[in-house]
């Protein structure tokens, strides 16, 4: 099994927002401080500053505008995977930062209007760029993403490198079209991947670059960008010099632009869902608590089946809970819980680390409604972003 969270269970948010605001809050609740994504950038900008590498915000496990906006300025860019979200990037960035694309489901009724938005687009398949050769433009960049075929993900269904993926074509499968017809890299001037997911290490990825250069050491020779994709979770513990030496190896090929695809690992420890307790009882002598939240609120807990973590809880508590969700969903369970005090009808619960994949996988299945968004920092204090309606719920179903 994939471990979620692999970096932590620090109680981020029990110096951050008073009780007071806590229960002032429409609950569900998903808040998102952005200060603590602030302190995260604070090593995307000593890479910009001392290292030639450029670095861009993966816009897949959080898109709040507010949140991009802000992150813009510490950032040489953005990188998109449907037409959606390169047109509110390019909203965000507008002409002052790189946006890159890159999807296994480009459509030619999408490249057109990506080729206007997108500094650079990496085709996943040799086929991909065949179709779409003839409306290429001279105004953007062309690559290629590249399976690297070095696994690193136990769990294949977030392997980009496991068997069968579709994820990008082999170095093998190039090299041979290449030999087959080399006009092919005259309009391909860089590769991207992606090889691993929520690696707390950077080994990996220095690996993967090794391989590269050692099996396509002759293509990349050729090539003016490589993007080296994400998956990667940092802290203040974590070893950097795997980052660094992978840097300084690709920095020997002449003139080759180095990109670098952070997403969760900046947005994850910002987000908090609060939810109120609306029932106790018990089953079997064991105490449970009913939140008005879900997992389907939150469905890499179910995806994953991990526990999340609970602000409060205590490993050798008095007072042990089996906390759920509301919907009619027999596995809507969040897992056993212990306290020092007891909980009751009305108490609030704060779950940490919930600002990746978490509000862009959220639904409204059985028509229980979205958490109410919030952003919050030290400088403004708590805003309330939007407080979801029974509108939102039937534009969901056609009737809006």
């Amino acid at each position: 099994m994939l471990m979620r969270y692999a970096l932590g269970n620090k109680c981020i948010m029990d110096h951050t927002l008073s009780d007071s605001v806590i229960n002032k809050l429409h609950t569900p609740a998903f808040i998102i401080d952005e200060d603590i994504i602030e302190k995260k950038l604070s090593w995307v900008r000593f890479l910009k500053c001392k290292l030639n590498c450029k670095v861009l915000y993966t816009l897949k496990p959080l898109i709040l505008k507010e949140v991009l906006q802000s992150m813009s300025s510490h950032l040489n860019g953005f990188s998109a995977s449907s037409l959606f979200e390169a047109r509110l990037a390019a909203d965000v960035i507008g002409k002052t930062g790189t946006l890159h694309y890159t999807s296994p489901g480009l459509e030619i009724k999408d490249f057109l209007p990506l080729n206007e938005l997108c500094d650079y687009i990496a085709f996943n398949s040799l086929s991909q760029a065949s179709q779409l050769e003839k409306w290429l433009s001279k105004e953007t960049q062309y690559g290629l993403r590249i399976n690297p075929q070095k696994s690193y993900v136990e769990d294949a269904r977030y392997d980009p490198c496991c068997q069968y993926s579709r994820l990008g074509i082999s170095l093998k499968q190039l090299h041979a079209c290449v030999k087959e017809n080399s006009s092919l890299l005259s309009y391909i001037s860089g590769i991207h991947f992606h090889s691993n997911c929520d690696s707390v290490s950077f080994t990996p990825l220095l690996e993967t670059i090794k391989h590269l250069l050692t099996d396509g050491g002759n293509l990349i020779k050729q090539l003016r960008w490589i993007n080296l994709g994400g998956g990667y979770l940092w802290d203040e513990s974590t070893d950097y010099s795997p980052f660094y030496e992978t840097i300084s190896l690709l920095n020997e090929q002449d003139g080759l632009e180095i990109f670098f695809e952070p997403g969760a690992s900046l947005v994850r420890e910002s987000g908090f869902i609060v939810a109120e307790i609306i029932d106790l009882f018990q089953i079997d002598d064991v105490p449970i608590a009913i939140l008005n939240t879900t997992v389907n609120h939150m469905p890499e807990v179910f995806e994953y089946q991990y526990k999340p973590d609970i602000v409060g809880e205590k490993s050798e508590g008095e007072f042990t809970y089996i906390i759920q969700g509301a919907s009619c969903l027999a596995g809507d369970i969040f897992g056993e819980y212990t306290f020092d005090k007891p909980l009751k009808v009305g108490s609030r619960l704060i779950f940490n680390h919930m600002g990746a994949y978490t509000f862009v996988k959220a639904h409204m299945f059985n028509g229980i409604n979205l958490p109410t968004l919030y952003l919050h920092s030290k400088a403004r204090g708590i805003y309330e972003k939007k407080q979801f309606t029974y509108d939102d719920f039937l534009s969901k179903i056609g009737e809006k």
